[in-house]
This record gives C-alpha cells, sequence and structure tokens, in this order.
C-alpha cells in the first residue's frame, strides 16, 4: 500500500488505532503491515502533513489495500542558533537557541522548517561534531544556513574530528565554513537527498599524512555510500597538507547520482575523487580546479561512473585520473581569481571562466550568453568578439566556414561573401574548419 503526496511520502507513519502496529513508509512511499484477521482502524501521518485515517477489514490468506493521500498543512517554522544562546528556550530571533542540534536532538524539527544559525565561532561537543539524525523530506527538505560568518573550527580537537557528521537525509547545509578538522562534512552511509551548498572548506589536516590507511585522509565533503546528493557553489582551499596523504575537496567512496557543480577548488591531492567499484552517474560540472598535486578529478576503481564537462583546470599535475577522460567544454587556462593569495576567488572581467560553464538544468540565474564556470558568477561582464578571416580569395561564395569552440556544443558557423565571414563568439581560442 501506498501513502501518496506530491510526490509521494516518505518516511511516513502508518498505525492502527491505539498504536500497537505501525509501519513507516519506505523512499517509494510504500508500507506493509503484518496483521491478524479482523476490522481496523488505520492512521497515516507525516510531519507538515494533515493526517487521514481509513477503516480495513483485513482476511485470512489474503492481501488488503490501503492508499493514503496526505495534504500538506503549508506550516514551517524558523527557528534561531546564536553564541550565548539559552537551548531551553523558544529558539526565536530574540531568545535563540545555543546549540546548533538542539533541535534535531529534541526531536523539535519538521520538514520544512529552518534553521538560522547567526555569525560566530562554534566548535564541536566530540570527534564527530555537530551530528544530524531527524530528516526532511522530499517535499520539504529541512534547512540550516548561516546569517554572517558561522565558522565551525575543530582546531582544538585531536586526533581526527568532523564540523559535521550526518545520519540522515533531506537537509540543507547553506554558508557554513569549515576549518581545523579531517572531514568538513561527513555524510554517513547510505544517507540522500542532501544538499551542501554556499560553504567553504579551508585548512583542513590528516591525523597521519604519512599513513597508508584513512589516517592519512582528509576532505571538505566526505560523502560515503550516499544517493541523490548536490554539492554546489562551495569553496575549498589547503585540503590536507601538500603533498601528503589522500587528499581530495570532494571524496565520493560507492555514490550514485551526485552532482558537483559550480565549485572553486584550490590546493589538495585531487579535486573531487570517486572509487570503488558500483559507483554511478556522478556529474561533474562547471568547477574550476586549481593547484591540485594529482589528479584534477579522479575515478579509482570506479569505472565509467563520471560524466565531466566544462571543468577549468589550472596548475594541476594530470587533469583526469584513473577512468576519467576529457569531457566538453573543458580546458586547462588561468582562472583569473581577483586574488588567489589571499583566496578572493571571484574572477576578474578578463577570466576565461566567463560565460564558459554549461547550464545545467537547476534553474540557476546567470549573468551574460552562459554560466561562469567556478563559485562565482560575476556580473556585468559580456564575453563577446567578432572574429573575421579575409583574404580567402579561393573560396566561392557561400562556402561553409564553421568555428570549434571547446566550450559551445554546437559549432557556430558563416559562409564566405567575397572571400571573408564573421562569426561572432566568445573570445577565446576556437580552431576554424572550411567545408568546401
Amino acid at each position: 500500500a501506498n501513502v501518496l503526496g506530491q510526490p509521494v511520502i516518505p518516511d511516513a507513519t502508518v498505525a492502527i488505532s491505539g498504536g500497537a502496529v505501525s509501519a513507516t513508509t519506505t523512499p517509494a512511499g510504500t508500507y506493509k503491515m503484518a496483521l491478524a484477521p479482523g476490522s481496523y482502524s488505520l492512521t497515516a501521518s507525516a510531519a507538515t502533513f494533515f493526517p487521514a485515517s481509513a477503516n480495513v477489514q483485513v482476511n485470512s490468506g489474503a492481501t488488503t489495500t490501503q492508499d493514503f493521500a496526505l495534504t500538506p498543512t503549508g506550516v514551517a517554522h524558523t527557528y534561531y542558533v546564536a553564541p550565548g544562546g539559552n537551548d531551553s528556550g523558544p529558539g526565536t530571533d530574540a531568545q535563540p537557541w545555543g546549540t546548533i542540534t538542539n533541535g534535531d536532538a529534541k526531536s523539535l524539527l519538521y520538514p520544512g522548517d529552518v534553521v538560522i544559525v547567526k555569525a560566530g565561532t562554534y566548535v564541536g561537543p566530540n570527534q564527530y561534531g555537530w551530528q544530524f539524525s531527524r530528516p526532511g523530506n522530499s517535499i520539504a527538505p529541512i534547512t540550516y544556513r548561516a546569517q554572517g560568518r558561522v565558522l565551525f573550527d575543530n582546531s582544538s580537537i585531536t586526533p581526527w574530528s568532523a564540523g559535521v557528521f550526518c545520519w540522515t537525509n533531506y537537509l540543507v547545509f547553506d554558508g557554513f565554513e569549515f576549518t581545523g578538522c579531517q572531514y568538513g562534512i561527513y555524510m554517513g552511509g547510505s544517507t540522500h537527498d542532501n544538499i551542501v551548498k554556499n560553504c567553504l572548506f579551508h585548512d583542513t589536516y590528516s591525523p597521519d599524512p604519512n599513513a597508508t590507511d584513512y589516517n592519512s585522509w582528509s576532505t571538505g565533503i566526505y560523502s560515503s555510500w550516499s544517493t541523490n546528493m548536490t554539492y554546489d557553489h562551495n569553496v575549498f582551499y589547503n585540503i590536507g597538507e601538500p603533498n601528503k596523504g589522500m587528499t581530495a575537496g570532494i571524496m565520493l567512496p560507492n555514490c550514485h547520482d551526485v552532482k558537483i557543480l559550480n565549485n572553486t577548488f584550490d590546493g589538495s591531492m585531487t579535486g573531487v575523487r570517486a572509487w570503488m567499484n558500483g559507483s554511478t552517474n556522478l556529474h561533474v560540472a562547471n568547477n574550476i580546479i586549481t593547484n591540485m598535486w594529482q589528479f584534477g578529478i579522479d575515478a579509482q576503481d570506479a569505472a565509467s561512473c563520471i560524466t565531466n564537462s566544462n571543468n577549468l583546470f589550472y596548475s594541476v599535475a594530470t587533469n583526469y585520473g584513473w577512468n576519467v577522460s576529457a569531457g566538453l567544454g573543458e580546458f586547462s587556462a588561468n582562472p583569473a581569481f581577483v586574488n588567489a593569495l589571499t583566496h578572493d576567488y571571484h574572477l576578474q572581467s578578463t577570466s576565461p571562466a566567463i560565460d564558459a560553464g554549461t547550464d545545467v538544468g537547476m534553474g540557476w540565474t546567470f549573468s551574460g550568453l552562459a554560466p561562469d564556470i567556478g563559485r562565482y558568477e560575476a556580473t556585468g561582464v559580456t564575453r563577446t568578439a567578432v572574429q573575421t578571416v579575409s583574404g580567402l580569395k579561393s573560396a566561392p561564395n557561400g562556402t561553409l566556414v564553421s568555428l570549434q569552440s571547446p566550450q559551445s556544443a554546437t559549432a557556430l558557423s558563416s559562409t564566405f561573401i567575397d572571400g571573408t565571414y564573421a562569426i561572432e563568439q566568445l573570445d577565446r581560442a576556437c580552431g576554424i574548419k572550411i567545408v568546401p
């Protein structure tokens, strides 16, 4: 049987009257209950939905199907957290909580709720950092959003730590800064449908950079056996020690359907690293990857799992590692950051990353002819120019000329008129193809 919503509702509860027997719906919205023959009253309920009830008759040796259609309540709450707040308070703007996970730990949060974390430095309570276990749902995630600079600094915790340890699904982490930890965000095994965006990960460490096991690892996001995750518009720099350990901006062991979009990576062993056979459908696009001492993108022991396009590489030992090859719209060039030394990764007006990305279908707005590559979208900058070749007198009028751009899926073309042609295109290096 199913609990239906728009779309189906996972993690809903279906219980008989009195609650003696209950079941939780699967990610597909289905449930199953084993009941003795008789008449029952069932109630389906889920956070942010009105409950629904039905009477059913269960007969011996037969299967009874009962679907429920729940209506959203449209009610969600916003809570606040601030340094010096009180976890016993109401979590309002005027009386914020003091602990980021207070609403999660006390089961106060429901799908659609938003937790605003006010500016300040937050040190994790232990090596596992701030742990999250209460889920949103496919219609309404629970969102944790930074207000101002919110720094998760675990520099005082040894020998290893995570800034955030997430054990659950349908969460959004928006705008946080992580430092002084082995793992910025650790997505626990089998998590799904989480989003990390607009975050900053830097100066992480390995417990033992010279080790040959996980003690040498360090990463901004460790996404373990995860499905349907999105990591976008984040910055990663100084991930692990230079030339030591197995480090990467994002690590993806045995993951499926993960989007890594419009991030900037600066300084690590590898920008994006997947491994373990079984990984599938990892989409890596519109990222700037710089100063990697091994690979830009790597998929060791994970053949044919990465689709990559429109990524820019600079000062990378080898752009493509195991089981990864050059994708459409990818190139090597100085990204022309405003100031890489001070980690200002905005783009100068001359940056080749401007308008060099691809629309990844997420509904994001962009300025110019196409999205920019990297974390920051330049505004008020257009990158068009007219390229003209003359003197080709032997070509008759109407001869096709196409501009083969590495940043464009479709070649732009024109025809000769009196030995010349003109094609308007982004002002970057392109090949010219003349077709008689």
